[in-house]
This record gives structure tokens, C-alpha cells and sequence, in this order.
């Protein structure tokens, strides 16, 4: 198991860092900075990662469609050059969960990892692009780690 207070450091390292891009429910954003969200119950977040470019959303299908989103974050990353792509799912919504693995699937962007929860806890999701770690954390239970991934 990864070490609980790593984790932690990294994660605040990222949201105390100026530079960090928040990003913030019913929204996406692509950068080479470190990035992170807060407070994905329903909603269904996605980190793409490129090899300098990443992006990260946090929608729910009350405020976004999959199709819309998924397909506009794509475009940008290939704008920006990125052409080898890998992703980390996060859902809270079943059916918009579903969506996003088919939709990566048909561009074919291979998974990292995916975790779903029907818990409706909030979670948090960060994104580290030198070490190209995902950092998924449960504020509610105060556990880091599930969904943590380290792309080679």
C-alpha cells in the first residue's frame, strides 16, 4: 500500500502550489502544470495524460455531456502535440462512467486505471505530471490512495 503520508504531501504540494491549475466542477482545462479538482460525489472526472500535456475534467451528465467534453479535451491535447495518450476514469455516475470508458475506447486512449464509487462521498482527484501520478483522495473516509497510479 502506498504510504498514506506520501500522498498527502504530494496532494498538498499540488493545491498550495500557485502555479497548480484548479479545475472546477462542469469544466476542463489542459496544461503542463500540476492540476487538480475537488469534490467529484456524481461526477465523473478523466486525466488524460500526454507526454508534457495533460488535461482533466470534472462533469456530471447534469452539466456535460461526455461526447461534447471528451471529444474538445482530445482535440486540444492533439493540438498542443499529444499524440500518446493514457487516462484515469473516476465516476460516480454509472451510466456517464460507462460513456466515457466506451468513448476512450472508440480513440483509442488506453486506461491506466479506472475507479467507480457508488458511495457518494466526495472525492478529490490530483494530477502530478513530472512523476505522472494520479492521486485520487475520499475527504469524507480521509484515505488516499484508491485510484492512485503511477503511468510508466
Amino acid at each position: 500500500m502506498i504510504d498514506q503520508f506520501i500522498l498527502e504531501l504530494k496532494s498538498n504540494s499540488v493545491i498550495d502550489n500557485p502555479l497548480s491549475i484548479q479545475v472546477q466542477n462542469a469544466s476542463f482545462q489542459i496544461s503542463q502544470n500540476p492540476m487538480w479538482s475537488r469534490g467529484y460525489k456524481d461526477s465523473n472526472g478523466v486525466a488524460i495524460l500526454g507526454n508534457k500535456t495533460h488535461g482533466l475534467t470534472h462533469f456530471s451528465y447534469r452539466n456535460g455531456n461526455p461526447d461534447d467534453y471528451l471529444s474538445n479535451i482530445l482535440k486540444q491535447l492533439r493540438e498542443a502535440g499529444e499524440e500518446q495518450l493514457e487516462a484515469v476514469v473516476i465516476g460516480g455516475a454509472s451510466t456517464h462512467f460507462k460513456r466515457i470508458i466506451k468513448l476512450l475506447g472508440a480513440q483509442y486512449i488506453p486506461l491506466g486505471q479506472t475507479y467507480w464509487d457508488i458511495s457518494n462521498e466526495p472525492k478529490d482527484l490530483v494530477i502530478l505530471p513530472t512523476t505522472r501520478e494520479v492521486i485520487l483522495y475520499s475527504s469524507a473516509r480521509g484515505e488516499y490512495g484508491q485510484g492512485y497510479i503511477q503511468l510508466a
